[in-house]
């Protein structure tokens, strides 16, 4: 193998120093920490390849294999198996990464944020809990919280955004408040979506349970709509608006 050839393979492992890396291709890297009860840390990586030369799936020369034995220990799942190097393709805040927790002591664990790397706009980053569909930002401050030994696979995800799709179906953002008023029209089949005063909606998404776009408007800029929604109220479904900066999703259920 040419030396060229090493060092395409060697950047993509992430191993060589970010200036050659650089050079070959700027895979934007995204490092966390998990610190098991017994105070061991795991070093995890997981980077971005803008040429998407990289998938969500196994990609030989992209993805590292566990090759360790721990009593507690976290890793990346790929098609069910463990991995302490994820490559992927291009950014995506609506992407989702499985984490597996693997435990024989029980306590508190952390999950933190280490270091971000070639991003040019800062980004968030959240661990999403499903088992309370709830987003914790890890950026300034580690996400503690206790477990019981076991397995906890497709419990854990790192996403970087609080509307991602979770093992295909759009997570629901938790809010302190309704910042719009979402109201089911029985008699006109439709939904009425009314902003904040002085908001104006942008665009309005439906989603199935499994995460598929049923249907959109956009460039809206009203502050009421009444958008008809045909079949959608058979089954539970997912609205997503946007207003200026604000993304909010919310679950309607049917009567």
């Amino acid at each position: 193998m040419r030396l060229a050839s090493y060092i395409k393979v060697a950047c993509t492992l992430l191993l060589f120093a970010p200036l050659i890396c650089l050079s070959q291709n700027e895979v934007q890297r995204v490092r966390i920490n998990f610190e098991t009860p017994v105070g061991f840390v795991r070093h995890l990586l997981l980077g971005f390849t803008p040429d998407d030369a990289a998938t969500d799936g196994f990609d030989y020369g992209y993805d590292a294999p566990n090759i360790e034995d721990h009593p507690d220990d976290m890793n990346w799942m790929i098609e069910n198996n463990r991995y302490v190097i994820q490559g992927v393709g291009s950014f995506d805040t609506s992407k989702a990464y499985p984490l597996g927790i693997f435990l024989t002591n029980s306590g508190t664990v952390n999950i933190s944020l280490m270091s971000l790397e070639n991003f040019v706009e800062p980004i968030n980053v959240y661990i999403y809990d499903v088992n309370n569909a709830s987003y914790h930002q890890i950026n300034d401050a580690p996400f503690n919280f206790d477990l019981n030994e076991g397995e906890y696979i497709d419990d854990y995800f790192i996403t970087f955004s609080t509307n991602a799709v979770i093992n295909g179906t759009l997570s629901i953002s938790e809010t302190s408040s309704d910042p719009f008023l979402i109201r089911y029209l029985e008699h006109q089949n439709s939904l009425k979506i009314q902003a904040e005063s002085n908001s104006l909606i942008t665009k309005v998404e439906i989603y199935n349970q499994l995460g598929q776009l049923l249907t959109k408007v956009d460039k809206v800029n009203q502050n009421t709509v009444v958008l008809p929604i045909n079949n959608y109220a058979v089954q539970p479904f997912l609205v997503r608006i946007e207003s200026g900066q604000k993304n909010y999703v919310k679950q309607i259920l049917p009567n």
